[in-house]
């Protein structure tokens, strides 16, 4: 049976701290990771993105310095759901973990660094524009959830970043940046003297930097929405771009456990278009396709999803193809059971990469699930329930394409 060595602490107020055990790393990390993301309701597109760029700042300058003189790579990024703040590092815990409590407990907003802030993430979203499958991403994003923030880049639109000021910041901060929405993470080679030592230290700074408080409500408004089939266009493209999305029912209702479900997803799909399957084979031989798609599948409050994306000579055989793979009923056991195994050597992989590791579990303890109780019920699932549960939720979902071309 697979365990994470996983130590778990709940303060007065609400605030969690988790430590994961990894002996034998001379690396190190902590983070702190807020329930809160670019795609949850907000009065205005990129709010969470913007606040996690802004909490950098500090009277004194730029906090990531003071990381970096203790050797500590430091970085933040925002998710759909969630906000994560994090560092690498191997010395000198004792002096880094305060300082991740001081980046995302002492905001310090003025006109002016704002008004920089905006300049360099207009700057960002210009250059994600610059990649053509950002307008495959989002006709698809947009027509699944329409009047909802996936209609919007996680930055924001170049209009809602005009209109982000203190009032606003203060506003999103306040709300979600307090102790029953927030925990912290630490993964490493630390010792028993030494875990108490975090935990004594984590309750201090989060009274000292941690606005104790309920855990706010999100409110997510489900928009329904009908499965489309488009075509756009796009000069930078020299190549014919294809999309395929698949918007999944609510997971609750198939099984106890969506997060399960999203696994046993995202293995079985990847087994219909891998190398492991015959199907990519004959569209390479047929020159509809040159590689394997790539597959990604998210489950967000809003929904969950799948896009599949590549590159395509001939498009509409391509997003034929690809619907048909996805409904075709048969897979043979050995398939299952050679990506079965392919799946839990990709969580084996990602254990040996602390920061990447520490980052999906946290993640995934929001949820109060861990990385290996998911793993070991996917790998221990029956295959013929498996396949049932695949089928089950594909009949209930909704299929939308995307072609884009420069002409």
């Amino acid at each position: 049976m697979m365990e994470e060595n996983l130590i778990s602490k709940t303060y007065d107020s609400g605030f969690v701290a988790n430590i994961i055990l990894k002996p034998g790393f001379a690396s190190k990390f902590m983070g702190i990771v807020v329930d809160f993301g670019g795609s949850d309701p907000q009065e205005i597109s990129g709010g969470a993105h913007f606040l996690e760029h802004k909490l950098f700042a500090k009277k004194y300058g730029d906090i990531a310095l003071k990381f970096e003189r203790l050797g500590a790579d430091s970085n933040a990024y925002t998710g759909f759901n969630e906000t994560m703040y994090y560092a690498e590092f191997a010395n000198h815990w004792p002096q880094i973990l305060p300082l991740l409590f001081e980046l995302v407990g002492e905001p310090y907003f003025t006109v002016d660094n704002i008004d920089q802030e905006r300049k360099i993430i207009c700057q960002e979203l210009a250059t994600a524009k610059d990649d053509p499958e950002w307008y495959l991403i989002h006709n698809l994003m947009s027509n699944m959830f329409p009047q909802t923030m996936f209609t919007h880049d996680i930055v924001g639109s170049e209009e809602d970043l005009a209109k982000i000021d203190i009032s606003f910041l203060n506003k999103i901060y306040k709300k979600y940046y307090c102790s029953n929405n927030m925990r912290f993470v630490a993964c490493g080679d630390f010792s028993p003297s030494q875990v108490q030592k975090i935990f004594t230290l984590v309750n201090k700074m989060q009274k000292q930097y941690i606005n104790c408080a309920p855990k706010p409500k999100i409110a997510v408004q489900t928009i329904d929405s009908m499965a489309t089939d488009e075509q756009i266009t796009n000069n930078k493209s020299k190549n014919i771009h294809v999309g395929v999305a698949i918007k999944l029912p609510d997971l609750n209702k198939f099984t106890s456990n969506a997060l399960l479900a999203t696994d046993v997803l995202e293995m079985l799909i990847d087994a219909h278009f891998n190398s492991n399957n015959i199907w990519l084979s004959n569209m390479q031989l047929q020159n509809i396709i040159n590689d394997q798609p790539d597959v990604d599948i998210y489950n967000t409050r809003e929904g969950s999803f799948v896009i599949i994306t590549a590159i395509s000579r001939y498009p509409q055989k391509l997003v034929s193809a690809i619907k048909h793979e996805l409904f075709r009923g048969h897979m043979s056991a050995e398939l299952i059971e050679l990506n079965k195994k392919e799946f839990l050597a990709n969580y084996l992989r990602l254990t040996d990469d602390l920061n990447s590791y520490a980052q999906q579990m946290a993640g995934t303890l929001l949820h109060g699930r861990s990385l290996a109780q998911i793993i070991e019920e996917v790998v221990q699932m029956n295959n013929s329930d498996m396949v049932s549960l695949y089928q089950d939720i594909l009949a209930k979902s909704s299929i939308y394409s995307c072609i884009m071309s420069n002409r």
